[in-house]
């Protein structure tokens, strides 16, 4: 297999083989390229799969330093690389694995983190919850954990495969409205209360076998989107929502149950929905001014208001209208979370921002470029969940 990077300046492109990049003496790559980012001085940071690190020089054409089995470097498979700034302003270099943690260098020397006593069955992460008990639920593609928040190194697993698990994929996880555990995966819907799981499909009433979101109210029912439709279930039994009676998209993508018992559901290509005092309304680019009518993500602000991401970047919506919110980057949102007037959003591929109540700032340290999920614990620490590289507390 021919390893290789290549450069494009304007309609031309230049292809750096192995020979080019690290030459006779470093070797550089030796397995398929993983991550790639560039630094502020213009040099990329480049990582293959086999966790070997080359700082490449774009005007030498030639890697610089090659960083292999060094102490303080995790094994690979590599899974991801990012460049991030501290808050005085200096530069580190990230790169995530799968299952081995993730590397940091700070111009001198390396340094690995990982799980406690390595209890993370994935570095996928795909949601974060709080149960009614204060306990935090960790999705990975692995299965589902429980642990204490104020002892993350004791945990519950609960595999896939395993008979402790009735679903082979967790995708979702939301706290039951009154006890118990909501989980959804690629093969339905699952119910935790007491150690004694009790599993749904369509074949019991539900829509589509792929659950995507889950969320409770206070009205003890529970709402679950999937790809096909959004289902609501009474205790009893589920009642649908799809094209067929009448909305425009019945991809269900996120969920958010407010503080006033209104339910907004976000969709693919078909906008945002609330339902309310039993009826559902439906918002898009044309009546309400969303950015796009894909959402991605949904948290309710201090104000009330309604934060939504989308692919195109993030928006507030209050009295029937969308705005984009001041400041924010115009990036593809994964996840958001928002304590009073403080915001953080999990992006597609460009890390983690912050927002103070005053100004937006890029974060550092991060498991991953794409932050999938994002959970505020009763102690007001930030949990932080990448897709590769883990979960991290902040």
């Amino acid at each position: 297999m021919e390893l290789s990077t290549l450069r494009v300046d304007g309609d031309e492109w230049t292809v750096y083989d192995a020979t080019d990049l690290g030459g006779e003496d470093l070797a550089f790559p030796s397995a398929p390229l993983a991550g790639l980012d560039v630094a502020a001085d213009g040099s990329v940071w480049l990582a293959d799969a086999d966790a070997a690190i080359c700082r490449f020089d774009p005007v030498a054409e030639r890697c610089r330093e090659v960083y292999s089995r060094e102490p303080g470097m995790a094994a690979g498979p590599v899974t991801s690389l990012f460049v991030g700034a501290t808050d005085t302003g200096d530069e580190r270099v990230y790169y995530a694995t799968a299952g081995r943690g993730v590397s940091r260098f700070d111009g001198e020397s390396w340094r690995s983190y990982t799980a406690p006593g390595e209890l993370l069955l994935g570095n996928r992460i795909r949601s974060l919850a709080l149960d009614k008990e204060g306990f935090i639920w960790v999705a990975t593609e692995h299965g589902a954990q429980q642990f204490s928040p104020s002892n993350p190194g004791v945990m519950r697993l609960y595999p896939t495969g395993s008979d402790k698990l009735p679903l082979t994929d967790v995708r979702a996880i939301a706290p039951g409205s009154v006890r118990g555990l909501w989980l959804g995966g690629d093969d339905g819907l699952a119910y935790l209360d007491d150690g004694r799981w009790t599993r749904y499909t369509s074949a019991d009433g539900l829509p589509d076998d792929r659950v995507q979101a889950l969320a409770s109210d206070r009205q003890r029912r529970t709402w679950i989107g999937t790809r096909n439709g959004l289902s609501i279930w009474n205790g009893e039994s589920f009642f649908n929502l799809t094209r067929e009676n009448g909305l425009p998209s019945d991809n269900i993508t996120a969920l958010l149950a407010a503080d006033d018992n209104s339910i907004w559901v976000g969709t693919s290509n078909g906008g945002l929905y609330q339902y309310a005092n039993n009826q559902l309304r439906v918002y898009t680019m044309d009546n309400a001014g969303l950015l796009s009518d894909t959402v991605t993500a949904l948290a309710q602000a201090g104000d009330g208001s309604i934060l939504v991401g989308s692919e195109l970047g993030l928006m507030r919506f209050a009295d029937n209208a969308a705005t984009p919110v001041e400041g924010a980057p115009a990036v593809a949102v994964a996840s958001l979370v928002a304590r009073g007037d403080e915001v953080w959003m999990g992006t597609q591929g460009d890390g983690l921002y912050y927002f103070d109540g005053e100004a937006w700032t890029r974060q550092s340290g991060l498991p991953s470029p794409t932050i999938s999920a994002l959970l505020m614990d009763p102690f007001g620490a930030l949990w932080v969940g990448g897709d590769g590289g883990g979960v991290m507390r902040r």
